[in-house]
């Protein structure tokens, strides 16, 4: 999930801050650190604003920035999707200016150390914000933790015993967070701590089928086109009844496939046939 969060000086492209949770970006910070703040200064020339999000074959990033600094979160490429890494960014920013002035000595080591201390709770509450009853994730690699003597294979025995690696191989990509609490028996707060100490240390990921369910719909054409004997509307009917018609009401630009979902009482997996025939037809995007 979290790959680095950076914190750069706009103006001369120093690395205020980094720190890493995952891989594929280079060591070299002076040189990421200058590219974000060149490709920032870029955007603000040419359109009047720095940009807020990109993507990579690997990576997704999102920006902000206060008057001297820019912030920056890294995620793995659709983990997360692209609005929570917005809000995740900006209240990066929030929290960093509540505690510090931007003209502080970020090169103090005891800087370093509290801010990393701040990070952590951040991040716990980024991941539980991350983890609800409806994600599905799978296993990245396990191996790291099934090496006997291991500091995070002791970690996890001893937080959670013999279950937790267990609960960690039975994640199929399929299997919602809600499934498997009821097949491990784990209490709710116990297994959101193995989760997210599992994606801190890389041990699982969330799957595809989780990221397509968190998508927000809207329309493309005006209300008309799903107005009764449209084609359309005929088309879904025939195919799903009077479930479809009522996702079709529904779609908004802001409820993701699982609120629909959970608002209509359907079946996600139907939710997203319905909505496929529909973006098919070229009627709603994301």
């Amino acid at each position: 999930m979290l790959n680095s969060i950076w914190i750069i000086d706009k103006d001369t492209g120093t690395c205020v801050f980094l720190r890493r949770y995952g891989y594929g970006i280079p060591d070299d910070q002076t040189l990421i650190s200058r590219f974000f703040s060149a490709l920032w200064n870029f955007f603000q020339e040419i359109e009047g604003r720095g940009i807020s999000t990109l993507t990579t074959t690997e990576l997704d990033f999102a920006l902000a920035e206060s008057e001297k600094l820019l912030f920056i979160v890294a995620t793995a490429r659709d983990s997360v999707h692209q609005l929570k890494m917005v809000s995740w960014v900006k209240n990066l920013k929030e929290e960093f200016l509540k505690s510090y002035e931007e003209d502080s000595n970020f090169q103090d080591s005891r800087f370093v150390d509290e801010l990393n201390e701040k990070l952590d709770q951040v991040l716990d509450a980024w991941i539980d914000e991350y983890i609800d009853e409806s994600e599905v994730f799978s296993t990245a690699d396990l191996r790291r933790a099934s090496q006997l003597g291991t500091e995070l294979n002791q970690l996890l025995t001893m937080r959670f015993g013999h279950q937790g690696l267990e609960t960690l191989k039975s994640l199929d990509g399929l299997k919602t967070v809600k499934d498997v609490q009821e097949e491990s028996g784990l209490p709710n707060k116990e297994l959101k701590e193995l989760f997210r100490i599992s994606i801190q240390h890389g041990l699982i990921e969330q799957s595809q089928r989780a990221t397509d369910l968190r998508i927000p719909y809207r329309t493309t054409s005006t209300p008309e086109v799903f107005a009764y004997g449209t084609p359309l509307r005929n088309r879904v009917w025939n195919r799903f009844g009077n479930r479809g018609i009522d996702v079709l009401g529904t779609i908004d630009g802001i409820r993701h496939v699982r609120d629909i979902s959970a608002f209509l009482g359907i079946d996600m997996d139907i939710v997203k046939q319905i909505l496929e025939l529909a973006q098919k037809e070229g009627l709603i995007e994301w």
